[in-house]
């Protein structure tokens, strides 16, 4: 996702992981674009399999400290240990996350959220076997400030917030014994995503 603000911009790559109970997986980049002005709303996607019984969805902020953003589990969401420059301002974007949608609202956006965000859920089907997807987004902040032009006797300074194109993630795939073994893809902007 690529998210423009006017005064300050915010832009959002993400990787997204789908998986099967077999552990089979591929990933691909979302290229959607929207638009937010500053102090509006941001949405921060992540997406799971349809069809499965989502028991937790947790996002954070893990860049320079390991910050809670959003928790639901046990079917409501947990904000006791939710950091408090998130407290009222993150919300799921479909409470009921139907088709898989795990995506939040950011409300309020601000240069300090800068920063990278990472979305990890678990499921559990009747098998009883776990999945566990972290897409991660990093948002980064970044200034400039354009020279007037000889025509106009002012500058404007506009401030970005671009992310890097780079995005990692990594599947969990259910555990045929009682060891798991974890799978990763990485992908920046001028290479195509690799599996390691």
């Amino acid at each position: 996702n690529r998210f423009e603000l006017t005064e300050t911009g915010i832009f959002l790559k993400i990787c997204v992981v789908n998986f099967s109970v077999l552990g089979l997986f591929f990933h691909r980049p979302l290229d959607l674009k929207e638009k937010a002005r500053p102090g509006g709303d941001v949405t921060l996607i992540c997406q799971a399999p349809d069809g499965v019984d989502i028991t937790v969805v947790e996002w954070r902020r893990t860049d320079s400290e390991d910050l809670h953003v959003f928790l639901y589990r046990d079917g409501h969401v947990d904000s006791f240990k939710q950091h408090p420059s998130f407290k009222n301002r993150v919300e799921l974007k479909d409470k009921e996350m139907k088709n898989g949608d795990l995506s939040v609202i950011l409300k309020n956006v601000k240069k300090e959220d800068s920063g990278t965000y990472e979305c990890r859920f678990t499921t559990e089907n009747v098998e009883s076997n776990f999945t566990e997807a972290k897409p991660t987004s990093t948002i980064q902040h970044q200034s400039f400030f354009p020279t007037a032009s000889p025509a106009s006797a002012t500058t404007t300074a506009v401030v970005f917030i671009p992310a890097t194109f780079t995005h990692i993630c990594g599947v969990m795939s259910p555990p045929a014994t009682s060891t798991t073994s974890p799978a990763w893809c990485s992908q920046n902007a001028s290479t195509p995503a690799t599996l390691r």
